[in-house]
C-alpha cells in the first residue's frame, strides 16, 4: 500500500482544486509565518473569501487548534483585510472526534478517498510528464539543430 506524504497530497490538491469548490483559486502555497506556523494552501473562493485549507495524512484535535490560529495570524498580518475566512482541513484518515470538533469550530472536514487519491496522484504525473515533453518539444524547436530532431514534423 502506498503510503501518502503531505506534500505529495498537496501537489494533487493544487490540480484539483475545483473538486473542493467551483471557483476556488490558489493564492499562495506554504505561506509561513516564521516560527508560528505556515499555512499550506492560502486561497480565494469565488466571493473572494480567504480558504485556509490544511492538509494531513492523520488528522488529530490538534490539526484543527492548528487551523484555528491561522485567521489570526493573518489579520495581525493584514489588519486591513477584514473579510471572512474559511476553514477546510483535508485529511486521508482521522478520527470521529477529529470530524466533530472541525464541525463544532466551523472547520469543513473533507477525508479523502485513498483511491481517488490514488488516481489523481496518477493523472498528475502523467499531466507532468505531459507538460515536460510538451516543455522539451518548444524548447527542442527553438534549438539550432531541431531539424535533426524533429525531421519528420516538418
Amino acid at each position: 500500500m502506498y503510503k501518502f506524504s503531505e506534500n505529495e497530497i498537496e501537489d494533487i490538491l493544487i490540480d484539483i482544486l475545483e473538486t473542493i469548490e467551483s471557483g476556488l483559486r490558489l493564492l499562495r502555497r506554504q505561506f509561513n509565518f516564521a516560527q508560528r506556523g505556515r499555512i499550506d494552501l492560502l486561497c480565494l473562493d469565488r466571493w473572494n473569501n480567504l480558504v485556509i485549507i490544511e492538509i494531513k495524512t492523520y488528522a488529530r484535535p490538534g490539526s484543527i487548534y492548528q487551523l484555528l490560529k491561522y485567521p489570526e495570524l493573518l489579520i495581525q498580518r493584514f489588519p486591513k483585510y477584514n473579510q471572512k475566512f474559511r476553514l477546510i482541513l483535508c485529511f486521508l484518515k482521522g478520527s470521529l472526534e477529529t470530524r466533530d470538533l472541525c464541525i463544532l469550530n466551523g472547520i469543513l472536514p473533507l477525508k479523502f478517498k485513498y483511491s481517488s487519491l490514488l488516481i489523481a496522484k496518477k493523472r498528475l504525473e502523467f499531466k507532468l510528464k505531459i507538460d515536460l515533453d510538451y516543455k522539451m518539444e518548444l524548447f527542442m524547436k527553438s534549438h539550432k539543430l531541431s531539424k535533426l530532431f524533429f525531421l519528420n514534423k516538418y
